[in-house]
């Protein structure tokens, strides 16, 4: 805090003993910055936490309560682009990028990192839908469509060999891909790579393999900045980055109603535990005061799960937590 009271900056450590002292050295004025906070501190609290998982959750609640000067001036000046999806009437559906979400009957996407992950995006929605990928406002119809129509398999939306039917379906199952519906291209592209690879035309098949890779990290992408639902049951579970523990929040309603916290080795008998409390009737509880959808925006390996809304909640939270193990304990090695 500095001298009127106001908290400056929020941070979490380790090791207390040897993070605090290290703004107040000769080291820490040699960079601008943090030169400017050591000056301006004038106290300093600290609260432990039980884990790392709860300093992560009360660290970003500080944050999004006090907005501190310098936890906003040390970070690089960036926003998650949005991926801006006009859908008008045969050729007039376009795909463009921006930085801010506006109240214009579009429909917005945010979550992409950067550019060079909507770049991407955009290239695999070319290659899968035929989605333009040149983010053009408006299309002017010329004679003959660009290069993409012949290397990526683009509609052509900008020329009159554009069938508008077609790409209006493959716009509206693009979209509903983006917002999370099911889709055949997944299966489509595998009944291809078969097809190729049977047929011995190798490079064709690793072509449709690298679709089916990228449309698997664009499911990826939507999960982990998924909006929770107003009503339903859901698992959001949370890995800090480099541990090996991991937690499991049981969400309804968007409220959290159920945390559990597991080891990097888990058994069956640890699961059948939680499960078992599960059942039992409880209140919502309040991590750290955090909103069960802050839990998304947490920067920490994480995985978002709906439940079925009936029958098979259980199997479906025993599955999530075992894959969500295996795939911390892959991206630790």
């Amino acid at each position: 805090m500095d001298k009127l009271g106001y908290v400056i900056y929020v941070g979490k450590s380790k090791n207390l003993h040897n993070r605090v002292p290290s703004y107040f050295t000769a080291a820490s004025f040699v960079n601008k910055r943090t030169g400017e906070l050591s000056n301006r501190i004038v106290d300093v609290e600290y609260r432990i936490m039980d884990s790392e998982l709860d300093a992560l959750l009360l660290e970003y609640k500080l944050i999004k309560e006090y907005k501190p000067w310098y936890n906003s001036k040390m970070k690089p000046d960036r926003q998650r682009p949005f991926l801006r999806v006009s859908i008008g009437n045969g050729n007039e559906a376009t795909f463009t990028s921006c930085l801010e979400k506006l109240d214009d009957g579009a429909e917005y996407f945010s979550f992409f990192t950067d550019e060079y992950d909507l770049e991407r995006a955009l290239s695999l929605l070319c290659k899968i839908w035929g989605i333009p990928k040149c983010m053009k406002n408006s299309f002017i119809r010329k004679e003959r469509p660009c290069i993409y129509n012949a290397v990526e398999g683009c509609h052509a939306p900008c020329s009159e060999i554009c069938d508008n039917e077609a790409y209006g379906v493959a716009v509206k199952d693009a979209v509903g891909f983006l917002k999370g519906k099911a889709t055949s291209k997944s299966r489509e592209l595998r009944r291809e790579m078969a097809q190729a690879s049977g047929s011995l035309e190798f490079e064709k098949a690793a072509y449709f393999k690298e679709l089916i890779d990228g449309l698997e990290w664009l499911k990826a992408k939507r999960q982990i900045r998924y909006h929770l639902p107003d009503k339903g049951e859901s698992l959001v579970l949370i890995r800090p980055h480099q541990e090996l523990a991991f937690s499991v929040f049981y969400i309804k309603d968007k409220q959290v109603m159920h945390r559990g916290d597991f080891p990097q080795q888990i058994s069956d008998g640890l699961i059948e535990s939680y499960l078992s409390s599960l059942e039992q009737e409880m209140p919502a509880i309040e991590e750290c005061g955090l909103l069960a959808e802050s839990l998304l925006e947490v920067g920490a390996y994480k995985q978002f799960t709906m439940l079925p809304r009936k029958k098979g909640s259980r199997q479906a939270i025993y599955n999530a937590i075992i894959k969500f193990s295996k795939q911390a304990s892959a991206t630790s090695k």
